[in-house]
C-alpha cells in the first residue's frame, strides 16, 4: 500500500481511500467510558481529519493528511480524555508471510499544531477476530515532538506470519490522546507499507571475560 494523498478530493465529505477513524473515551482516572467507530475518515468538517495544503515540502507534493482530536465531542470539556485514531486495515492472508516496513512523512503545523500534554504516534496493530479482537501485536513510534518546520520520515518494521495469523486484521495509521480541547494537529504524507529485507546478521562475533589472559605476560594477548 502507498498513498501521497494527491488524488484525494478536497471537496468531498470524507478523506477517501478507505481511511477509517475510531475514538475511545476515558475518564480522569484512565477508566474506559465508551468508544465509537469505525467510520469513514471525515474531510472538511473540522473534526478528526482533513485533506490539507500549504505546508508541503518538495517530497510532499501539494496535498497531505491533517489529523487531530475529535473536537466535536463535548467530553473534551468534561474532564475526559479522547484517544482518536485514523487508520487503514487489511485482513492477513496466508501468502503475506514476510518482513514489512510502515513508513510515513510527518511534521507538526507551523501554527496551531500539537502541544504537550497532547501526544501522538504512528502505529501498526494486529487484531484477532477469533479472540474477541484482542490485540496480538502493537508497534508504535512517538511523533508528539516532531519539527514544525521540516518534514521527517518515520518507519516501523514488523513481521507477518501468514500461516498462523491468517484472518487477523492488520491496522496501520496514527493516533492522538488529548483532553480539554488541547491542540493536537499533525500532518502526515507519503504513507506506505512495503516488503522489507532486514539486514543480514553479522558474520563476526567476539566475546571475552579476560579470565584466560596471562597476567605475567608482556602483552594482554588475545590479539
Amino acid at each position: 500500500f502507498s498513498t501521497d494523498f494527491e488524488s484525494g478530493d478536497a471537496s468531498a465529505s470524507t478523506v477517501g481511500g478507505d481511511w477509517l477513524v475510531y475514538v475511545n473515551v476515558f475518564d480522569s482516572s484512565g477508566g474506559y467510558v465508551y468508544g465509537y467507530g469505525p467510520n469513514a475518515a471525515p474531510n472538511g468538517t473540522g473534526t478528526i481529519s482533513d485533506l490539507t495544503t500549504g505546508e508541503a515540502g518538495v517530497a510532499q507534493g501539494v496535498q497531505y493528511l491533517s489529523f487531530y482530536s475529535d473536537y466535536a465531542n463535548g467530553d473534551h470539556g468534561n474532564g475526559r480524555t479522547l484517544d482518536t485514531s485514523v487508520f487503514k486495515e487489511y485482513v492477513i492472508q496466508s501468502s503475506d508471510t514476510g518482513s514489512y516496513r510502515f513508513s510515513f512523512d510527518v511534521k507538526r503545523p507551523a501554527e496551531g499544531g500539537l502541544i504537550l500534554p497532547t501526544t501522538a504516534e504512528g502505529f501498526i496493530k494486529r487484531l484477532d477476530p477469533a479472540a474477541g479482537y484482542a490485540t496480538t501485536y502493537l508497534g508504535r513510534t512517538e511523533i508528539s515532538e516532531v519539527s514544525t518546520s521540516e518534514w521527517v520520515t518515520v518507519t516501523i518494521d514488523f513481521e507477518v506470519d501468514g500461516s498462523s495469523q491468517e484472518g487477523q486484521i492488520l491496522q496501520f495509521g496514527f493516533s492522538n490522546v488529548a483532553a480539554n480541547y488541547d491542540p493536537s494537529g499533525i500532518y502526515v504524507d507519503n504513507v506506505s507499507v512495503s516488503a522489507f529485507e532486514p539486514p543480514a546478521a553479522a558474520s563476526f562475533e567476539f566475546s571475552t571475560d579476560f579470565e584466560s589472559g596471562d597476567a605475567s605476560a608482556s602483552t594482554v594477548g588475545g590479539d
